[in-house]
């Protein structure tokens, strides 16, 4: 038996689903797993819905009143979303305190504007536990487009982003993969795609360059 966290935004939807869906099927194979969610809309005593302290939710409102909004001129089709990587960072203690064991295993799901790399680093070096990131779309391993089309910075260093209209080497997607980088070196980390698409994409990413990968298509 093992303990099992598994993150994700939703427990809804296709990807929240999905999440729900392998965390169920390990709870009948006799682990203990838990889904921590952003928002949680299923009755179920192990889905956890993320709760954090005091402190930052009075920084969070501050900072929603008081700093500017960043203007982004994204293209729809890319799905440039929650463009600001450091700002989906989620309390990584505050995290922990709600999960009622200490976890052996953690399974990531797609976790846009919920937790980040620094979170998956975090949460790795406090509990031991390896990191295995269920990989749905292309957001993880780019500057934050969900879908690149033929952009293919993500081979190299993403810049000058097609999905803003930019023709900056130093824009939000180059800040943004630098900030990624900065953790997921440091993390351990398997890659899981769950197509032989995106099984191939990782192969290719500079993000994830020499991390263990594996292919487990959804059922």
């Amino acid at each position: 038996m093992h303990r099992i966290l598994h993150l994700s935004t939703y427990d809804k939807g296709g990807a929240g689903l999905a999440a729900y869906r392998i965390h169920q099927n390990l709870k009948k194979s006799g682990n203990a797993s838990v889904l921590v969610v952003q928002t949680k809309t299923l009755i179920d005593d192990d889905i956890i819905q993320a709760s954090a302290g005091i402190v930052y939710r009075v920084i969070r409102k501050l900072h929603s009143l008081f700093v500017p909004k960043r203007k982004i001129n994204s293209v729809k089709e890319y799905s440039f979303f929650n463009p600001i990587e450091e700002e989906s960072y989620f309390p990584t203690g505050d995290l922990l305190k709600q999960i009622p064991f200490k976890p052996e295993v953690i399974i990531v799901h797609w976790v846009s504007g919920f937790v980040n790399s620094r979170n998956l680093y975090e949460l790795n070096k406090l509990t031991g536990a390896p990191i295995f990131w269920y990989f749905l779309d292309a957001a993880p391993f780019t500057g934050w487009c969900h879908y690149f089309w033929k952009c293919d910075n993500f081979i190299t260093y993403c810049r000058k982003c097609p999905a803003i209209n930019s023709t900056n080497e130093r824009d939000l997607s180059f800040w943004n993969f630098a900030y990624k980088n900065k953790f997921i070196q440091k993390t351990d980390i398997t890659l899981i795609a769950a197509s032989t698409k995106y099984f191939q994409l990782l192969e290719r990413s500079a993000l994830f360059k020499g991390k263990r990968r594996a292919f487990i298509p959804l059922g």
